[in-house]
């Protein structure tokens, strides 16, 4: 096929209307859009495995020998951002999250990997609450997806990351979660009553003595321990107490004799009361990793 100059020529001229068009929008209205209120990983998930799980485990970065593992519920994974903590001083910096917490799966999963310091969420949540149907059918789905599926699962997913970058600010499907989305904690506490109801206490209670013993274990074979309370919104404060007093999180950590950075009561803003927002969580992290550091 011959191609003239004046067969590709309105093409390229094209491409760069489009590439300076995109280029002024994202420096000069993106800038100027509401903030973002849910939170998006700035790294692919890694799906992990463990025997036994009661959830599907994920991992966001790439684990190294010499670098932090934060372990926990979504909070740990909405409530610190690879980017903020690599930003400040912990550039080998790892997270790995279940959706419900499960603890007792995380830490097994934090045996396989090279690190040798743990950053361990605590929460009500993460340290033990009822495996949804949902979460049943998603960690089944993930055993059951074959290499190539997994593959093309990773190559898109670091697609999605690059093109999110590049043409969130002109993409409407995101503009639900920009400029019309509004901050509500109202379902999120009505799940959580749900979840953490009274019959779960006694299940809860017995879990977090397993995870006393589990995390002395880590330490007696020369793991770097350190417990972390992420902040939520204070509606939800009474909730967790009553499933978990928070005392007993101080108690653990003492007789541990574990550093306990406890941030559950601090001022940062949440999208749920439970979540914090992408600017907050950003804020969290710089403040969190030269205390790590």
């Amino acid at each position: 096929m011959d191609l003239s100059r004046k067969s590709y020529g309105p093409l390229v001229v094209g491409a760069a209307l489009v590439a300076l068009g995109l280029g002024a929008w994202r420096a000069l209205i993106a800038p100027r859009l509401p903030e973002r209120l849910t939170n998006v990983q700035d790294v692919v998930a890694t799906f992990v495995d463990v025997p036994d799980a009661d959830t599907a485990l994920y991992l966001y970065g790439a684990p190294r020998a010499g670098g932090v593992l934060f372990v926990g519920d979504s909070r740990v994974s909405e409530g610190l951002l690879s980017s903020a903590l690599a930003a400040h001083g912990l550039a080998d910096a790892a997270i790995l999250m279940g959706p419900m917490g499960q603890l007792r799966d995380l830490l097994k999963a934090a045996r396989t990997l090279p690190m040798r310091r743990i950053v361990v969420g605590l929460s009500p949540v993460s340290v033990y609450a009822p495996p949804t149907p949902n979460l049943v059918a998603s960690l089944a789905g993930e055993r059951t997806r074959r290499r190539t599926d997994r593959i093309d699962g990773d190559l898109g997913g670091a697609f999605r990351l690059w093109k999110r970058e590049l043409a969130r600010p002109i993409d409407t499907r995101h503009w639900n979660t920009g400029w019309f989305e509004r901050a509500t904690s109202a379902a999120s506490l009505a799940w959580y009553t749900e979840l953490l109801g009274p019959e779960t206490r006694d299940a809860r209670s017995a879990r977090l003595t397993a995870l006393e013993n589990e995390l002395r274990a880590l330490i007696n074979d020369g793991w770097d321990v350190t417990c972390l309370r992420t902040p939520v919104g204070p509606a939800l404060r009474d909730i967790e107490e009553d499933a978990l007093p928070a005392a007993r999180f101080t108690e653990l950590c003492a007789r541990l004799g574990v550093p306990f950075l406890d941030e559950w009561r601090a001022d940062y803003a949440t999208s749920d009361g439970s979540h914090l927002t992408p600017a907050e969580a950003a804020r969290f992290s710089a403040a969190l990793a030269p205390r790590l550091r």
